[in-house]
């Protein structure tokens, strides 16, 4: 029952990221921010499930948009992110995530 439990966890995890990353890039869309040549088929399915497994464990709110973010992008543009990246992220805290997301943007 616990691991069913963990399992349907994941699952909402990943869906309520999902969505944000689709009300990004519907943002995007609507102020015609998006490249013209965006092809999701060429995102490396490696790198896909990598962001699924590591995305699949945060629940914050504020730490799921930063992971829609980066899907979004990805998506954008096949190989902006690394694993690396995917690694670091996956071990803030939402204080850090905050530090992070502030320097990002002034970058």
């Amino acid at each position: 029952m616990n691991l069913e439990m963990e399992i349907v966890r994941h699952q909402i995890n990943k869906e309520f990221i999902l969505k944000k990353t689709e009300e990004l890039l519907l943002a995007e869309e609507a102020q015609k921010e998006l490249p013209p040549n965006t092809d999701a088929h060429q995102i490396d399915h490696d790198w896909l499930f990598k962001w699924a497994d590591m995305a699949k464990e945060v629940s914050n709110d504020e730490i799921q948009w930063l992971w829609a973010k980066v899907l979004a992008g990805e998506l954008k543009q096949p190989g902006k992110y690394s694993l690396r990246l995917l690694s670091i992220l996956s071990s803030l805290r939402k204080s850090d995530a905050e530090n992070f997301e502030s320097f990002a943007n002034y970058v």
